[in-house]
């Protein structure tokens, strides 16, 4: 070529195709499909609380438990989060979810703050909560009827108030309950205490709903109540799970039955005076060929001392295998009464599955309660020690 010009380049190998698979070693037919198969489980879970202890000054635990409905709460805590919950949410989404509407939707879970006098030192109540869940649970104490934003004084609803929401804001006015901290965030295993406070100043009863909401979670409707009067008034402290008395099952022919014990306890600022009204045990036994079924072991007249107890003892000896009912009216010094049910099962030795238990027949056995230890948490332990002698 001309001086100077560029050599030429030996043109490119052509590429080599590969093999056919067919004609490889070891080869597959090419119509062959390799497939693969995963199997992929999931499960889920929604963060929730459980109520592990409570405090409250001079009440014991146990009655504090019940007079807190902290079993019943325990138990709904660990129930899926329902339809008419999902509704609630998308309601309160939007903004117009309200009190009543909420109240409508929720059962209420009684708070028993008990009857006091006017005037007399504030109830406080401790509850401890915990995270039971592997995920973070974010929880408010609420009312609907708490506005976003404060109204200034002259400023009037727009619609009249009726007597429920009139109660309710006279409540919130004067602070006659009041709870704190109102939120919190607690990390799986987290606990944290939750004060509940009532304040006896003004005479009447006071019946406030509180809303438990968990973030993705539950929500609970807890219905605060106490009662102020003016002494003298005569009152038990009877808490729904105290209404009925579920006396152990006991077989047909046991010829020394147990002992089983009943507390009558005073829930008022005064002395009570008390009278059982045993016409209902009487025609018990009368209906059982005059066999004492049941029977009162103690005086059924008496008093109770504030903050007291009296024992009422009785003896459970079933004549059937069945399941036994009897109301006893308790008539009270003030002309007041008020109704415990007792109730039984008697089986045969044989059949100790028929009737079926009753489910209220563990409730005394506190093992048995959801949440519920009888030896105190360490932070509410160190609440009591913190308390003046």
């Amino acid at each position: 070529g001309a001086l100077g010009a560029p050599p030429r380049l030996p043109p490119l190998a052509a590429p080599v195709p590969p093999p056919l698979l067919a004609e490889t070693s070891g080869a597959v037919p090419t119509s062959a499909v390799i497939s693969a198969v995963c199997n992929i489980r999931a499960s889920t879970t929604f963060p929730t609380l459980r109520f592990t202890d409570v405090f409250c000054e001079g009440v014991s635990k146990q009655v504090a438990w019940h007079m807190m409905d902290l079993q019943q709460m325990n138990d709904e805590l660990t129930k899926n989060v329902t339809p008419l919950e999902l509704e609630l949410l998308r309601m309160e989404d939007k903004g117009t979810l309200t009190t009543v509407a909420a109240c409508r939707a929720l059962r209420p879970f009684p708070l028993d703050f008990g009857c006091h006098a006017a005037g007399s030192a504030r109830v406080v109540v401790s509850l401890e909560v915990a995270n039971t869940t592997a995920v973070p649970a974010h929880w408010e104490l609420h009312s609907y009827d708490d506005p976003d934003l404060e109204q200034e004084n002259w400023v009037e609803p727009g619609r009249p108030r009726n007597d429920d929401e009139k109660a309710r804001d006279f409540i919130k006015e004067h602070a006659i309950f009041a709870m704190r901290p109102r939120h919190g965030l607690l990390a799986p295993g987290e606990r944290a205490l939750v004060t509940l406070t009532y304040k006896p100043q003004f005479e009447g009863f006071h019946d406030y709903p509180l809303f438990l909401r968990i973030a993705d979670g539950k929500r609970l409707r807890l219905q605060l109540q106490g009662r102020t009067v003016v002494p003298p008034v005569e009152r038990l402290l009877l808490a729904p799970a105290s209404r009925v008395f579920t006396l152990d099952a006991t077989p047909i022919g046991e010829r020394a039955p147990p002992t089983q014990l009943y507390l009558l306890r005073n829930g008022g600022p005064g002395t009570v005076h008390f009278q059982l009204d045993l016409s209902g045990v009487r025609k018990l036994v009368e209906d059982s060929w005059g066999h004492e079924v049941l029977k009162l072991c103690c005086d059924p007249s008496g008093t109770v001392a504030p903050n007291g107890v009296a024992p009422l003892t009785w003896k459970f000896s079933p004549l059937e295998a069945k399941v036994y009912r009897v109301d006893v009216p308790v008539v009270l010094g003030d002309g007041s009464v008020e109704v415990i049910t007792l109730q039984g099962r008697g089986y045969h030795p044989d059949r100790p599955d028929y009737p079926p238990a009753l489910p209220a027949e563990g409730e005394r056995d506190w093992a048995r309660w959801p949440g519920f230890s009888a030896s105190p948490s360490p932070a509410l332990a160190s609440l009591r020690l913190a308390l003046p002698s």
